[in-house]
C-alpha cells in the first residue's frame, strides 16, 4: 500500500482499485456487481453497514474495495534494517553489513530505494542483456508497453520492492527464477552487467534477509481464517 502504483505494469493506482478490477480480473467475474451477493452471503453485511452506514447501501463493489485496502494497509512487516537503520549497529551481523556496503557500491539502491526499497519507479529489465535469455523465461513480455502500447515503454516493469523478498520466490514478473541466489545473479547481470562471484552473492543474500519482517499482528494464513 506504499506503492504509488501496483502490479509490474504499474496499471493499478491504489490497492482499492487493485482490488476493485480484480473482481472482473483474476476473480473472473462478469461484472463488479456480480461480489455483493457474495459479500452477503458469506456473513458481511452487518459489517459493511457498520463501516459504511448512513443510510446508503453499505455493500458495493467500491466499498469492498476499501475495506481491502484498509486491511491491507496494516501488513507493515518492520524488519532488522530497520532496527539498524534506527541505530541498532548490532541488529546486523557482518555478513549483512558487507552486502548491505554492496547493494549501495555496486549500484543497486540507484533503483531499489525508498521505505520498501523499490515500488516506487519503472525501468526498462535488461539494460545489459535481454532479460529473457538470462531468466530463461518462456516468452518475452513487454511490461508498461502492454498497457501504453508505446515503444518506449517496451521492457519498462515496476521496480519489484524488496521488502520479505527472501520469502517471496519465484522472482520477477512471470516467476521464472526460483531461487534467490540466481536472481541476484540475473539482477546483476542484466541490469548492471556484472558478475558476482559466491561470496558476494551470499553476501547480499544475507543482506537482502535482513529485510523480512515479523508477520504483523492482524495477518491470518488462509487455512486459519475462520
Amino acid at each position: 500500500m506504499l506503492q504509488p502504483k501496483l502490479r509490474w505494469t504499474g496499471d493499478r493506482d491504489s490497492g482499492a482499485d487493485q482490488a476493485k478490477k480484480s473482481i472482473t480480473g483474476s476473480m473472473g467475474f462478469v461484472d463488479a456487481s456480480e461480489i455483493v451477493p457474495v459479500l452477503r452471503e458469506a456473513g458481511y453485511a452487518d459489517a459493511f453497514a457498520k463501516a459504511f452506514g448512513n443510510g446508503v447501501e453499505p455493500v458495493t463493489p467500491e466499498n469492498y474495495a476499501k475495506s481491502l485496502e484498509a486491511y491491507q494497509g496494516t501488513l507493515l512487516t518492520p524488519a532488522a534494517f530497520d532496527r539498524y537503520l534506527a541505530g541498532d549497529g548490532d541488529a546486523l551481523d557482518a555478513r549483512q553489513k558487507r552486502g548491505l556496503s554492496l547493494f549501495l557500491s555496486i549500484g543497486c539502491a540507484d533503483c531499489h530505494d525508498g521505505a520498501l526499497l523499490g515500488g516506487r519507479s519503472f525501468s526498462k529489465f535488461g539494460i545489459e542483456k535481454p532479460y529473457w535469455e538470462a531468466t530463461g523465461s518462456k516468452g518475452r513480455d513487454g511490461g508498461i508497453f502492454e498497457t501504453s502500447q508505446d515503444e518506449r515503454d517496451r521492457d519498462r516493469f515496476r521496480v519489484a520492492m524488496l521488502r520479505n523478498i527472501a520469502k517471496t520466490a519465484p522472482y520477477f514478473h512471470d516467476g521464472s527464477v526460483a531461487g534467490l541466489d540466481a536472481a541476484i545473479r540475473v539482477m546483476a547481470a542484466v541490469q548492471l552487467g556484472a558478475t558476482l562471484d559466491e561470496a558476494e552473492v551470499a553476501d547480499l543474500a544475507a543482506f537482502l534477509a535482513s529485510l523480512t519482517g515479523e508477520v504483523p499482528a492482524p495477518f491470518s494464513a488462509p487455512d486459519q481464517v475462520p
